[in-house]
């Protein structure tokens, strides 16, 4: 069974939140994002958090990447082409898909650990 560590795993996401509002105030991620950090370090725990950090970095640097290639414009392009030139003019990456693909990773890899199959 999962261990809960009241305490710790409280002070985990108070961490998360604590930068996810000071991301906020420097108008770097949005609220809903800032918040969402809580849960997942509640979740998560400090145990998890340097893999939560460690694929988070990954995604966001992948994420930069692709919008940052350019794409000819074509009358016919994509939808996800014309949502990465969204992306790029507005410059609003929406962090809360990359926040919940980082964290159903690092909760698989908690599983995997505490309930001893990897």
């Amino acid at each position: 069974m999962w261990a809960f560590r009241p305490l710790a795993d409280t002070a985990a996401g108070a961490l998360l939140l604590a930068i996810g509002f000071t991301l906020w105030m420097l108008r770097l991620l949005g609220a809903g994002d800032a918040k969402m950090l809580f849960p997942i370090g509640l979740i998560l725990g400090f145990d998890y958090l340097s893999i939560f950090s460690l694929i988070l970095l990954i995604l966001g640097a992948a994420t930069y990447a692709i919008v940052r290639i350019p794409y000819p414009r074509s009358s016919g392009g994509s939808r996800f082409i014309e949502r990465l030139m969204e992306i790029r003019s507005t410059g609003r990456i929406p962090y809360g898909v990359l926040l919940a693909i980082a964290f159903a990773l690092a909760l698989g890899r908690r599983y995997l650990a505490e309930t001893g199959v990897y």
